[in-house]
């Protein structure tokens, strides 16, 4: 099992250019590394830009030489009608980088989840076959991401879309294709009082991705293992349980962006790895 950490914190919080963001990452010991591209809304003309795929090219050349391929990948997400043109060329990216999943948020209703459910479904069934031409184009699964929705007033954690095991499992069996796989989101799961061992189990094969960070169940904290209520011992039992054969990947932004002077950073990532090795030997240990 590859362990992977997305280079997002370094890029959009930091400020690192993609070199520098991917050398932390090599040398903190990972095996490869996740390409976030969650851009704002009025970045999509440069995202779209010779200017972005240059970078992108000089990110690959460099990453090559270095030895730290790139395993996964996370499309633009916000308002999608906005961002399509973004999202599809993101599809593009990320396989170029060789990754083998982009996770691709679905459409969401933080506010009427509930009137809007059946809608919403089948606004989601639309978007995502029209992307799965794109993912066989360029030979890449997209993956589906449990969500959670967030009301600012009451600071109550809202049902949104896939954010629990039963609807997430029709999403993926109705889509029904061999470019449309799961990413279980650990730290949306607990937000959501599904623990993340039972959406695992409920998801079985279907689960091909990965986003591993912690929280209390309070707020989204995206913190590393062991900093939440997160029983990462269930966790690995039941990723063992479904024989997951995916990558190990980190999405725990918070624990880099929110604590950590700059001359810290190669520290943090060092620890981050070391975690990520000890919750990897803990799954292998119940195969």
């Amino acid at each position: 099992m590859k362990l992977v950490t997305n280079n997002g914190p370094l890029i959009s919080k930091r400020g690192y250019d993609f070199i520098k963001a991917t050398e932390i990452i090599k040398n903190a010991g990972f095996d490869a590394y996740d390409h976030s591209m969650c851009i704002g809304e009025d970045e999509v003309e440069l995202f779209l830009s010779d200017e972005y795929q240059n970078k992108i090219k000089h990110l690959k050349e460099h990453a090559d030489k270095i030895g730290l391929p790139c395993l996964q990948a996370h499309a633009p997400f916000g308002n999608i009608e906005v961002l399509l043109p973004a999202i599809i060329r993101s599809i593009e990216y990320a396989a170029y980088l060789g990754a083998d999943i982009i996770v691709v948020h679905p459409y969401t209703d933080n506010w009427n989840y509930y009137e809007n459910k059946d809608k919403l479904f089948e606004e989601n069934m639309k978007y995502y076959r029209s992307l799965i031409s794109y993912a066989k184009e360029f030979g890449i699964k997209i993956a589906v991401e449990n969500m959670f929705g967030w009301d600012r007033n009451t600071h109550i954690h809202l049902e949104n879309t896939c954010s629990h095991s039963e609807e997430f499992v029709k999403y993926v069996d109705t889509l029904d294709s061999e470019y449309i796989t799961a990413c279980v989101d650990t730290g949306h799961s607990h937000l959501m009082y599904e623990k993340p061992e039972h959406i695992i189990k409920k998801l079985g094969s279907r689960v091909g991705a990965l986003h591993i960070h912690d929280n209390t169940a309070l707020d989204d904290a995206h913190q590393i293992p062991y900093f939440g209520t997160i029983n990462w011992d269930n966790v690995c039992k039941a990723l063992a349980e479904i024989d997951y054969k995916g990558h190990f990947t980190f999405e725990s932004n918070t624990f880099i962006n929110k604590y950590m002077d700059d001359d810290f950073i190669p520290t943090a990532y060092k620890y981050l790895e070391q975690v990520g090795r000890s919750l990897i030997k803990k799954i292998e240990s119940h195969r």
